[in-house]
């Protein structure tokens, strides 16, 4: 038996919006999108957070409300470049502050410089990761259970 999913509508497609690093930027386009109800993706880095440019932990619960939370990595470093363990820990930290802070369980993820790795992808699928975006075509959308 086959089974074909559908958004809203029956509509076959959507559209999604993703954004990064969580600089003070993202207060003016969260406003923008709760304005025409549209939801998004930040992806955000908790090494960031507090420091000039990048907006506040004690704001993360009101200014994100409604929309996604994912992880970007502590410190936004290049996760092909790291060792395993560093790696694990770049993410694996990220996750846990991102959820304490929030409240939310943390699913998705998008690793900085986005290059496809299958050692990365296979550690975020290990650490419960839902899926993860990179910056570099594929020519489809997967998810982790898809990369059997």
């Amino acid at each position: 038996m086959k089974f074909e999913l559908f958004y809203p509508q029956w509509k076959d497609r959507a559209v999604t919006f993703s954004y990064d690093d969580g600089q003070i930027f993202d207060r003016r386009l969260v406003d923008i999108f709760n304005k025409y109800n549209l939801k998004a993706t930040f992806h955000l880095n908790s090494g960031t957070l507090d420091t000039e440019g990048f907006v506040k932990t004690q704001e993360l619960k009101s200014l994100y409300q409604g929309h996604e939370i994912a992880c970007h990595g502590v410190a936004h470093e290049y996760p092909t470049h790291l060792s395993q363990e560093r790696l694990v820990q770049e993410f694996y930290q990220d996750r846990c502050s991102l959820e304490r802070e929030t409240g939310r369980i943390i699913r998705g993820c998008s690793y900085a410089f986005g290059e496809y790795d299958e050692r990365v992808i296979n550690t975020l699928k290990n650490l419960g990761f839902a899926y993860s975006r990179t910056v570099e075509s594929t020519e489809t959308v997967r998810s982790f259970a898809d990369l059997r």
